[in-house]
């Protein structure tokens, strides 16, 4: 189950009543244990609505461009296929899915996050990484001159943010959110071992750093070192 924690304005956007309410829930609403809590924020820039969803544990990050008003089915939608589509190319690069093997494992997926609800709730923590997120994706249109549309375009955004280091009290240490969240689909979804899903996250750290740094030649990158910079702030209506 899919459980869509809204920001006030992110609730206003999204909303279309009596269809689809988005109120804060009762305390005693029960919750699954394998439910993914996703936190969403809402920004208009240039008087463009977008919304960033963020995933609780891993703060894994994906941002989604002119989002219309009452558009919660939009946004589900194009989350499902956004997330589903990342995460498989990610199984398929790393030789641990085939090409045969996507169309049952979408029908494994679909049953299990088919299911969905958009709450009004908020959480301290998400929302810190969430406003880095919203900065980082400022500065990001501001360099590029404009925003990004459709999946391709938003998708770069996404692997620049969720290679971010991030810090949380239930995370002993700095953790990196695409790390994170490939650990978990390896895992849970591909029964991959965890020390083979280990090794292959910290195979593909190496893999990014030496693109990261095919330019500048003769440096010498420890597999262990990795930097992360905060952008700074840029102008944009946030909610």
């Amino acid at each position: 189950m899919l459980i869509f924690n809204c920001s006030k304005d992110a609730a206003r956007l999204l909303a279309d009543p009596p269809q689809q309410p988005i109120a804060r829930p009762a305390a005693d609403t029960p919750v699954p244990e394998d439910a993914l809590h996703w936190h969403l924020s809402a920004v208009a820039i240039n008087g463009i609505p977008c919304v960033l969803a963020m995933e609780a544990r891993s703060r894994y990050c994906m941002v989604f461009t002119d989002v219309p008003e009452g558009g919660w089915r939009y946004l589900f939608e194009e989350f499902h296929q956004r997330w589903f589509n990342q995460m498989i190319e990610m199984a398929l690069h790393g030789g641990f899915l085939s090409e045969t093997e996507i169309p049952p494992m979408l029908e494994r997926l679909h049953q299990a996050h088919g299911e969905f609800c958009f709450v009004q709730r908020h959480d301290n923590s998400v929302n810190t990484h969430l406003n880095h997120a919203l900065d980082s994706f400022c500065y990001w249109c501001e360099d590029l001159g404009d925003l990004p549309f459709g999946h391709g375009q938003c998708s770069a955004f996404d692997e620049h943010v969720n290679d971010t280091l991030r810090k949380t009290r239930v995370h002993k240490d700095y953790f990196v959110p695409i790390e994170e969240m490939s650990h978990y689909w390896l895992t849970t979804w591909l029964g991959v071992s965890d020390q083979t899903a280990r090794s292959y996250i910290r195979a593909s750290y190496r893999e990014r750093m030496q693109q990261r740094f095919a330019d500048a030649p003769g440096l010498n990158i420890p597999a262990t070192e990795a930097t992360s910079a905060a952008p700074p702030p840029a102008n944009k209506t946030r909610h």
